[in-house]
């Protein structure tokens, strides 16, 4: 079957849209930090290491917001490399949160479920058949 024969999943349409919403909330946190590492950073050479790396690692939260939402985007409208991406990231994700289990960090459980259930729901046939895998 195409994928003309399938329509986008209701619940793919709610986790492609809360992701462009995490995006959102994940770069404005690290512009937040770019701009408030840069200004303490302008605060003196004792200060100057820490808003540094504060501003280093906002760039990070920056690109990696914008990598969240074109994820989102790419869920939202049926881009086959937006279901692997998704895959993979939740596979790892899983595998990161039985290994955190095992080291007895019982709060990793919760991620870990939210994990398994994205990668259940993504193996579907309907959702599959929406990204044409």
């Amino acid at each position: 079957m195409s994928r003309r024969d399938y329509d986008r999943p209701i619940l793919l349409s709610i986790i492609a849209i809360l992701s462009i919403l995490g995006g959102l909330l994940v770069a404005a946190s690290g512009l937040i930090m770019i701009t408030g590492g840069t200004a303490v950073a302008l605060g003196g050479e004792d200060a100057e290491a820490l808003g540094l790396s504060a501003a280093a690692v906002g760039a990070v939260a920056l690109v990696l917001g914008l990598l969240i939402i074109v994820v989102g985007v790419g869920l939202f409208s049926g881009k086959t490399w937006a279901w692997w991406l998704t895959v993979i990231v939740y596979g790892l994700s899983a595998a990161m949160g039985l290994v955190n289990l095992a080291l007895g960090n019982v709060s990793a459980a919760l991620g870990l479920l939210i994990a398994l259930i994205v990668l259940f729901y993504m193996t579907r046939k309907n959702t599959k058949g929406w990204f044409g895998v």
